[in-house]
């Protein structure tokens, strides 16, 4: 079966905003997506919490740049990247346009190493003000909530340039509430129909 692997951040991973816990295998936008893909795809689940896409991290897992290299010796047929969010908390300091040169770097890093592979960009939801009076206060303040307007503009040039498939999550699922960064077990339900749907749409040109 074609390989699909999903990388990125805490809302690949499927962290659950009500209980700071991972939501199971069938409440994940990952795991629901293997469930709806088993007959046609490999749903590979790459996802860590608090990951950045270029950022350095303490942690060599949390740094996707890094992170994503052990990964990419895999044939794969697509690459599914839900990351980039974690790159406006505040002790980074980016810009949004490091932001855009940083993303784009990483993508080419990942081009140089499969370049037959797909690749889908997930834009992140807007950061809700919300996050502000949340556990995740002492990462991001109101700057991170105004950079991460820019982010769809950012995935959508990217993805023109390269003729990626794009989703934007800001049309699909809303953040939660409680921290106005993660998504509820609605949200993720929604995320994964939609990729499947993609997919599936692909199956049927795929001879």
């Amino acid at each position: 079966m074609k390989k699909v692997l999903c990388f990125g951040d805490s809302n690949t991973y499927g962290y659950n905003p009500e209980t700071g816990g991972r939501f199971p295998e069938q409440e994940r936008w990952c795991g629901i997506l293997k469930l709806l893909a088993k007959n046609s795809f490999d749903i590979i689940e790459a996802g860590c919490n608090n990951r950045t896409a270029f950022s350095l991290n303490d942690s060599i897992d949390c740094c996707g740049f890094k992170s994503i290299k052990k990964y990419l010796k895999n044939n794969l047929y697509m690459i599914i990247l839900q990351i980039g969010i974690n790159d406006l908390q505040t002790g980074y300091n980016n810009s949004i346009a490091d932001f855009k040169e940083k993303f784009e770097n990483f993508i080419e890093e990942i081009r140089k190493n499969c370049t037959d592979t797909e690749i889908m960009l997930i834009v992140p939801s807007v950061i809700k003000d919300n996050i502000l009076n949340s556990n995740f206060s002492f990462a991001f303040d109101s700057s991170s909530i105004e950079k991460s307007k820019f982010l769809p503009g950012i995935y959508k040039d990217i993805s023109r340039k390269y003729n990626y498939e794009l989703v934007d999550l800001n049309k699909i699922a809303e953040v939660s509430e409680i921290d106005g960064l993660h998504y509820t077990k609605t949200g993720h339900k929604k995320i994964a129909e939609h990729i499947y749907k993609i997919l599936s749409d692909k199956e049927c040109f795929i001879f």
